[in-house]
C-alpha cells in the first residue's frame, strides 16, 4: 500500500488513467509458508487495505476486477485462511457502488483438483503453490477472460460516451482523470493518443512512428536515440536503454 501511488502513475510521475486494472493480494497476506511472517496481515488490516485499494484504483480507471486467491492444496487450516481473506476481499469490493468484477481463480483451482487437500495434476510439485504449465495456461486464461469483460465494458460506455465514476471521487471543478485522458492529444496517422501533459514525439521502436513524451510546453526535443525525448528548453546529452541526461541548452 505504501507504494501503491508510485505504481499508479508514470514513469515521469505524471497521473494517468488505465484502460483496466486486474489485482491480487492474498498468499503472502497469510504468510502460507510460515517462512516470512513479517509479511503476515490481520484479516481487519487486510480488509481495511482492500477498502483503500478499491477507492484508489477507482481513482485511476472504472474497470477493475479483484483476482481470488489460489488454494492451499496441502494445508487445510492455512486454506482456511485463504478462504476467509478472499471472502474479505469479495465482500469489499461488493460493499458499495460500484461492486468490481471478480476473477475467482480459487473456484478455478477446486474444479479442477477437487477439494483440499489434493495432489493435482496442474500443481508444479506437492506442497507448492505454483503450478505447471497447463496450470498457468488455465489460470491465464481466466485473468485474459476477465480483462476482456473490463474491456469490452469500457468500450460500451465509451461508445454511449458514459463512465461509472463515483460522485465525489474528485473535488470540485476537478475532473477525473479518465476525462483528462480524453483531452489529449491524438498523433499524427490517429492511430497514438497520448494523455494530457504530454507531447508527440517520433519513435522509432513504435509501430505507428510516434510515442508520448512526458513533457510540455511543446516543441519538446526529441533524442538522437529516437526513443527518449527532453522537455522544452532542454538538450538531450549521452543516452543509455535506460534514458538520455537532459541539460539546459545553452
Amino acid at each position: 500500500m505504501q507504494c501503491l501511488d508510485q505504481w499508479l502513475v508514470t514513469s515521469m510521475l505524471q497521473e494517468t488513467h488505465y484502460d483496466a486494472i486486474v489485482i491480487n493480494s492474498g498468499l503472502h497476506d497469510v504468510n502460507y509458508s510460515g517462512s516470512y511472517p513479517e509479511e503476515y496481515t490481520s484479516p481487519d488490516a487486510y480488509k481495511s487495505n482492500f477498502e483503500q485499494l478499491k477507492k484508489r484504483l477507482l481513482l485511476h480507471t472504472p474497470h477493475v476486477a479483484v483476482v481470488t486467491t489460489t488454494p492451499v492444496g496441502y494445508d487445510v487450516d492455512i486454506n482456511n485462511l485463504v478462504v476467509q481473506y478472499n471472502e474479505i476481499a469479495v465482500s469489499v469490493m461488493h460493499a458499495e457502488e460500484p461492486a468490481l468484477d471478480i476473477v475467482d481463480l480459487y473456484t478455478a483451482v477446486i474444479n479442477a483438483c477437487g477439494k483440499v487437500p489434493y495432489n493435482c495434476s496442474i500443481e508444479a510439485n506437492h506442497m507448492s503453490v505454483h503450478y505447471n504449465r497447463a496450470g498457468y495456461t488455465m489460470l491465464a486464461q481466466a485473468v485474459a477472460n476477465g480483462f476482456k469483460k473490463l474491456l469490452a465494458t469500457q468500450a460500451e460506455n465509451l461508445a454511449a460516451g458514459r463512465h461509472r465514476w463515483r460522485r465525489g471521487s474528485f473535488g470540485e471543478g476537478e475532473t477525473s482523470g479518465f476525462e483528462r485522458q480524453l483531452s489529449g492529444t491524438v498523433c499524427p496517422g490517429g492511430r497514438t493518443a497520448c494523455p494530457v501533459n504530454s507531447t508527440c514525439t517520433a519513435n522509432h521502436y513504435s509501430s505507428t512512428g510516434y510515442g508520448c513524451c512526458y513533457a510540455q510546453p511543446e516543441p519538446v526535443q526529441d533524442c538522437r536515440d529516437s526513443w527518449h525525448c527532453c522537455a522544452h528548453g532542454l538538450a538531450c546529452g549521452s543516452c543509455s536503454l535506460h534514458g538520455c541526461m537532459c541539460s539546459p541548452q545553452a
